[in-house]
């Protein structure tokens, strides 16, 4: 959700004048903001590109600005399902991970296609390891990735035609 928001994009349209971080605005712009970079900016999420549910720990959350987090938008225009979303998303988790173990094929690439909502281009195949019964309580907790090397750019990198 937060390297991959559902909402990659968001418009809006300027209700009136204004300035933003010094660039003027006139009523009736569109303006366009990106949870991917924003969910990318190392000001708001150090080490980016690596995965840390600590992140979402209450007190990493009391302490990042409100909108450093947007998978659904923000605002009065806030998708009215994302409580649902995130509780349908757990609970997905939840019951396929006491079940299997799951992990991309050897050499795999992910590349996102950015459609109305973002999604991995050609679906995500994967290698599904069905776990015994009584297993999955036995099995280790998911824990933090090491680094990944720095190559990517918080940039948008979807090409707009």
């Amino acid at each position: 959700m937060r390297l991959y928001p559902p909402a990659w994009v968001i418009a809006r349209s300027a209700n009136g004048d204004d300035d933003v971080a010094g660039h003027p605005v006139a009523a009736g712009d569109w303006l366009f903001l990106s949870p991917w970079v924003t969910h990318r900016n190392p000001e708001f999420w150090p080490s980016p590109d690596r995965f840390d549910p600590d992140r979402f720990l209450p007190e990493a959350v009391a302490a990042r600005h409100r909108h450093a987090w947007i998978p659904f938008s923000t605002g009065q225009r806030k998708c009215i399902g994302d409580q649902f979303a995130m509780m349908e998303a757990r609970m997905v988790l939840v019951t396929l991970m006491q079940r299997a173990r799951f992990a991309a094929r050897p050499g795999q690439q992910v590349t996102p296609e950015p459609l109305v909502t973002l999604r991995p281009q050609g679906g995500l195949p994967l290698l599904v390891t069905p776990l015994a019964l009584g297993e999955a309580k036995s099995a280790a907790p998911l824990r933090a990735v090491p680094e990944p090397p720095p190559a990517r750019s918080s940039r948008c990198p979807f090409p707009f035609h």
